[in-house]
């Protein structure tokens, strides 16, 4: 338990205030007759909450960083006899110094361990809850966002039903049965919103209902139709899928093409072999002849014009040959590609009977019917993942209200119990109702008062901490000075009959009944006054 609690920069009347001792039960932070505001009582209640672990004295009271400056908390816990001490700065908030008895530093811990530090000699065992999570909801002190009187389970203002629930289940330890089927259900779930997505982007088909029986029915008719050209095609291509179907319609198409080629081919070599047939004659024997006609002719020009054309003649036959080998040459690839997609063909089991265009009617076909399945198989897929992620939900809901309903059952006969201590059973208890898993309410039946409200939010916490391994409580004053005086006064003897820690801060003591008196000034820790008393020795809020 938290036994001490010292700072330099607590001052009373212009002196350093000694430790504030604190002990088992109830410790009161007392004000003064008058009521004064901001003379630190929440503060204190806030550097309690600091040295249990908290981050809101340093991230909340933001006027007492300002006008206090960088200081130093000193701390002592109580365990099993042994006393440990610790000190935590204001400006490194994150971190705590494990001390010697006089204060002085010895080693450096992150604050995270020194949580774990206090979750393991507190000897909480509890699995999937912090030790922030255990005692932060039930250090009620003004600034924070738990003062809702009509949502105790909250820890912040924000917070959803659902969250302030389970972090209530896990504080009963009623949570572990459920986290294994949670986790499982968030896997399914997550899977299912993964393929929605998928769907979405349009990496997945996306279908409905009515589009899966339009695909069905569009499967039959394209499986009839197959049908159909498997028995024209004497069930040659049966067990061809599109691909394939395709692929031999492609290679037939190559075969036409190889052979318009090899035709064409043929053709020019033949052209050639022509030409070269052709046997230019020498004319020299003739050009005598010619003199009988025209006399005076210059037969020496006609036959170098003769001597040209013959050698012009060479040159092309010489070309031509040429020509006709690179054709030959060509008409042997292309016969050599005819026999290979011939042989290729012939291995795919069919015979050269069945039409490219049956083969790609075919394929198409095959095709159509290959979307259509997978985009009826998307659908089903989406069917099947949201029944299982809904079965999951199911049993998930079933099992949390299960262990819900034992839960609150527990927690409203502990209140009503302690109810009826603080009104010696004449009126009704608080009642807390978990309607969901994500819905809760909390209220007094046929009473809406203020007073009773925040006396069902104490009588809440009191019989939380007596179910559970809540090690402590503090209430401040704005929550207890809102209920009467005789259920107060009961309340007070219900803090002080604690073995654990209560830390609540009140004033105007005077003004409650003798019993009340008495049970303060006992268990008062700390005294402040508004006359250089205050928890820092001075007031910053006046002019």
């Amino acid at each position: 338990m938290l036994v001490e609690i010292r700072c330099d920069e607590f001052i009373s009347y212009g002196k350093k205030r000694p430790p504030i001792e604190l002990h088992p039960g109830l410790n009161t932070v007392l004000g003064s007759e008058t009521g004064s505001n901001s003379i630190g009582k929440s503060t204190f209640l806030m550097i309690v909450d600091f040295a249990f672990g908290g981050d809101d004295y340093v991230l909340k009271s933001t006027d007492v960083q300002t006008q206090v400056g960088a200081h130093i908390i000193q701390f002592a816990f109580e365990f099993n006899g042994e006393r440990y001490f610790f000190s935590r700065e204001t400006i490194n908030h994150t971190f705590v110094y494990r001390c010697d008895a006089d204060y002085n530093p010895m080693s450096e811990m992150k604050i995270d361990d020194f949580r774990n530090f206090l979750l393991e000699h507190y000897e909480i065992d509890l699995p999937l809850i912090s030790f922030r999570g255990i005692v932060g909801r039930h250090f009620r002190i003004y600034g924070r966002e738990n003062l809702d009187e009509k949502k105790p389970l909250h820890n912040a203002k924000q917070e959803t039903d659902k969250a302030a629930i389970t972090s209530l289940m896990k504080l009963f330890d009623k949570y572990a049965s459920v986290d294994s089927l949670e986790k499982a259900y968030k896997k399914r779930k997550n899977e299912k919103d993964a393929y929605n997505k998928a769907q979405v982007f349009h990496f997945i088909p996306k279908i409905n209902k009515r589009e899966l029986m339009q695909n069905e029915r569009r499967i039959s008719e394209l499986k009839a139709e197959l049908a159909v050209i498997q028995e024209v095609s004497g069930d040659q291509i049966m067990g061809l899928d599109s691909e394939q179907a395709q692929v031999i319609a492609d290679l037939k198409q190559k075969l036409t093409n190889a052979k318009r080629q090899r035709s064409r081919l043929t053709s020019q070599l033949r052209a050639i072999e022509n030409d070269l047939q052709f046997d230019n004659p020498r004319l020299e024997s003739n050009f005598q002849e010619l003199l009988r006609f025209f006399p005076g002719t210059n037969l020496k020009r006609i036959e170098d014009i003769e001597q040209f054309h013959h050698q012009l003649a060479t040159v092309l036959n010489s070309e031509f040959e040429e020509a006709k080998q690179r054709l030959a040459s060509l008409i042997s690839l292309a016969a050599e590609e005819i026999a290979d997609l011939e042989q290729e063909i012939k291995s795919s089991g069919l015979t050269p009977k069945i039409s490219r265009s049956i083969l790609e009617d075919y394929s198409a076909k095959k095709g159509e019917i290959r979307i259509l399945e997978k985009e009826n198989e998307a659908y089903i897929k989406k069917e099947e993942l949201k029944e299982i992620a809904k079965s999951m939900e199911d049993r998930l809901n079933a099992l949390m209200e299960e262990q819900i309903g034992f839960l609150q059952s527990m927690i409203n006969v502990k209140m009503d119990r302690i109810n009826d201590y603080v009104y010696s059973g004449e009126k009704k208890p608080p009642v807390l109702t978990i309607k969901k898993p994500n819905s809760y309410t909390f209220l007094t039946p046929d009473d809406t008062g203020t007073g009773t409200s925040y006396k069902g939010l104490v009588v809440f916490d009191l019989s939380v901490m007596q179910l559970t391994v809540l090690p402590a409580l503090v209430h401040d004053s704005v929550i207890l000075k809102q209920i009467g005086d005789e259920p107060l006064e009961k309340i007070m003897e219900l803090y002080n009959q604690s073995s654990k820690q209560v830390f609540i801060a009140l004033d105007k003591k005077g003004s409650y009944p003798e019993r009340t008196q008495i049970l303060l000034e006992q268990s008062m820790v700390l005294h402040l006054t508004d006359d250089g008393n205050e928890l820092f020795g001075r007031s910053w809020n006046t002019k």
